[in-house]
């Protein structure tokens, strides 16, 4: 199917020939299934027609480092920061990493899941298309593979692409403070493929 967009204002995008931005102007655009197939000031006939209403079209962002998947938030632990407080005084006080760790192991996959969603489709309303993903606040085998199925589902739900990334050595959990060896053992051993079998 073809789909074709009119009346655009501006399109932005990158020529890795000329190895800087483009500005098209007064163009429209030809889109045959997923794929552009024109650019130009003006393209073939389309099954679909989409009025722009004189926008700028640009590619959509990709953000390659995030950690969408959390239940709560750590908003007071900003008003700490701004106050003065170290990061070592946030962690000693129950926050940091801590705070979001007790947050995934106390949530449901599907609670998660519902807190999740609404927090990925942000990223499509500014303009990112493609966000790469982690685990790493549950830090058991259980919380990090319910972390990554609420990834997948995320990924099956929302029109917004992520990629998974398993970060089990994220950070060492308070239970294996003492040894933190025995919990790089549970990485390798158990946590990788548990992962990897899923």
């Amino acid at each position: 199917m073809k789909t074709k967009i009119t009346n655009i204002a501006t399109v932005i995008t990158w020529s890795s020939e000329k190895n800087q931005l483009i500005n098209y102007q007064d163009v429209e655009i030809l889109i045959e299934d997923s794929t552009i197939i024109q650019i130009d000031s003006t393209v073939g006939d389309a099954e679909v027609e989409i009025d722009a209403d004189g926008a700028l079209i640009t590619p959509g962002f990709v953000d390659s480092h995030t950690h969408p998947i959390f239940s709560g938030n750590r908003a007071n632990e900003f008003d700490m920061r701004v106050s003065g407080k170290s990061y070592e005084e946030i962690a000693s006080a129950g926050g940091g990493i801590i705070s979001s760790i007790q947050g995934i192991r106390n949530a449901s996959e599907d609670q998660l899941f519902e807190e999740c969603l609404e927090r990925v489709n942000f990223f499509l309303v500014h303009g990112t298309t493609t966000i790469e993903a982690k685990s790493g606040y549950g830090l058991t085998v259980e919380d990090e593979i319910k972390s990554l199925r609420v990834i997948k589902r995320l990924n099956e739900k929302s029109q917004l692409d992520i990629i998974p990334t398993f970060m089990g050595a994220h950070a060492i959990p308070p239970e294996f403070q003492a040894n933190p060896s025995v919990y790089v053992d549970l990485i390798c051993e158990e946590m990788i493929p548990a992962v990897a079998e899923e």
